[in-house]
């Protein structure tokens, strides 16, 4: 079975929240609230890697670039690229 992914825009903020009603119960946080991690867009990846430590970047599958690093306190955060190279 795969997530569900729900879009919900407006007022100049994209959610993109993915649902699995079949994932197990987390004992630890943030997940046990369900956040997993926050994603935010940027203009480009490469120039926010510069002062961010990244994961390599990938595309995912719609063609748009993205990368993970961790906030200080070593949480998720997912970096989206506002326009994707595959779309130009």
């Amino acid at each position: 079975m795969y997530d569900m992914v729900v879009f919900m825009e407006g007022c100049g903020i994209r959610l993109e929240i993915f649902i699995d009603p079949t994932h197990p119960k987390r004992i630890t946080d943030p997940e046990a609230n369900s956040l997993h991690y926050i994603v935010f867009a940027v203009e480009s990846l490469e120039n926010v890697m510069q002062v961010v430590e990244c994961e390599e970047i990938g595309t995912d599958w719609i063609g748009r670039r993205y990368t993970f690093c961790k906030d200080p306190d070593g949480q998720t955060i997912e970096l989206k690229e506002k326009t994707s190279r595959a779309q130009l």
